[in-house]
């Protein structure tokens, strides 16, 4: 801007056509200024006290720091979020894997178990893995009968999680718009579990359950999920209106 009017000067303007000039450019820089305070101070850490990070999975942090009934489980997260959980998490948590070198061998590993659902469990099982931190997936990996409250039946899509985490053996205990939580049963409290598993609003499957008996569980449920979330993604808001709906 300032470059812009001193060039603009030198092409010998008249008078008044200066005092536009001068007043077009010092509004612009009062506009920038005004933006600058607005959208960078507020969102900078050295004025917000913000963590300044683009990882998706703060909000599961969160919830990681403060449950104290997980702290210290052996830790199993993807790669990609292994830094940022190493940097928030530490001590309380020791990450399975993150970006370095030195984890190239457990990479390749996973990558290869991952293919069945039963070479998976084998590979959590030899690694003792008790908290699992995934991300949710699209699609679905297989298809299955379901049966309705009024006796209809379809095929329902079921999502990876349910498939190659199976719930006799893991519990969900927290989910956001990006990332789930999951709990091997024998590792934790079974008193804290009941209180904290989500065993009726699940994400990413087809068809919930809304009888007269569900919905009670169902409202508890989406209280708790607000709570650990924040109110936080288009789904917090999706999820409210659908129950008032229901």
């Amino acid at each position: 801007v300032p470059l812009t009017v001193s060039w603009l000067a030198e092409l010998g303007p008249g008078r008044k056509c200066r005092w536009f000039l001068s007043a077009s450019g010092a509004a612009i820089a009062a506009a920038i200024l005004f933006e600058f305070a607005v959208g960078y101070l507020a969102a900078a850490p050295v004025f917000s006290k913000a963590l300044w990070c683009s990882e998706p999975a703060w909000i599961m942090c969160r919830y990681l720091a403060n449950e104290e009934r997980l702290k210290g489980n052996r830790l199993l997260n993807v790669w990609h979020h292994g830094g940022y959980l190493g940097f928030r998490l530490y001590p309380d948590y020791r990450v399975f894997y993150d970006g370095r070198y030195i984890f190239h061998d457990l990479l390749l590993e996973s990558s290869a178990a991952v293919r069945k659902a039963d070479s998976w469990q084998r590979f959590l099982d030899k690694y003792q893995v008790e908290v699992a931190c995934m991300q949710r997936g699209a699609g679905y990996s297989k298809l299955q009968k379901t049966v309705s409250e009024k006796g209809g039946k379809f095929l329902m899509g079921v999502p990876f999680y349910r498939v190659y985490m199976p719930q006799a053996v893991w519990a969900l205990v927290y989910w956001d718009d990006d990332n789930l939580v999951l709990v091997r049963r024998g590792s934790v409290d079974a008193g804290w579990l009941s209180k904290t598993e989500y065993v009726r609003l699940l994400p990413d499957v087809q068809f919930l359950r809304t009888g007269e008996k569900d919905l009670p569980i169902l409202r508890r449920e989406l209280a708790r999920h607000l709570r650990q979330t924040l109110g936080r993604g288009p789904e917090c808001l999706q999820l409210q209106k659908w129950l008032r709906d229901v």
